[in-house]
């Protein structure tokens, strides 16, 4: 093993009292729709009205649905199922933790973002190119990156990284 993955499931303090071994690569995800379950089970049957009984070869490689349905919270969830894939239940809003970066400055080798064109509540108003280029900038240490991409892919959730697990 080379590095691992942190999970954004765990809060700031959790992740300051990681130790990393000589070598060895850590990865954070610092911007992505969250996936809150993956199921084989057909989630549309009871959602959209799917007239299928039985989830076939046939859905798994030609089913394309998108759909919401509201938690007991209010909040939307948006259910969402592309073509060979199985269905995939996404939160209200995507993650963005522009915070990190400047809290645990030479923790991480590497930060990702995750441009999928998933359909939540997050609305974006630049281009992904802008958004890779602003990424960047920040990482360079241009502040005011950060306070463009807060306010360009908005609204957002960090709220694992102030509370935790």
């Amino acid at each position: 093993c080379s590095g691992a993955f942190i999970s954004n499931e765990i809060n700031k303090h959790q992740i300051k009292n990681i130790t990393k071994p000589e070598n060895f690569y850590l990865h954070y995800s610092i911007y992505h729709p969250i996936v809150t379950m993956t199921s084989r089970q057909c989630l549309f049957q009871q959602v959209t009205g799917c007239e299928k009984y039985i989830i076939d070869n046939t859905c798994i490689s030609h089913c394309e649905k998108h759909s919401s349905i509201i938690n007991t919270k209010q909040d939307n969830l948006f259910i969402n199922k592309t073509k060979g894939n199985y269905n995939e239940l996404y939160n209200h809003t995507n993650f963005l933790n522009t915070e990190i970066i400047t809290d645990l400055p030479n923790l991480f080798s590497n930060y990702m973002i995750d441009l999928s064109s998933v359909k939540t509540e997050t609305e974006i108003t630049i281009s992904k190119l802008e958004i890779i280029k602003h990424f960047e900038n920040y990482l360079n240490g241009n502040l005011d990156s950060k306070n463009i991409l807060n306010n360009s892919i908005y609204p957002t959730t960090n709220v694992q990284y102030v509370k935790g697990l």
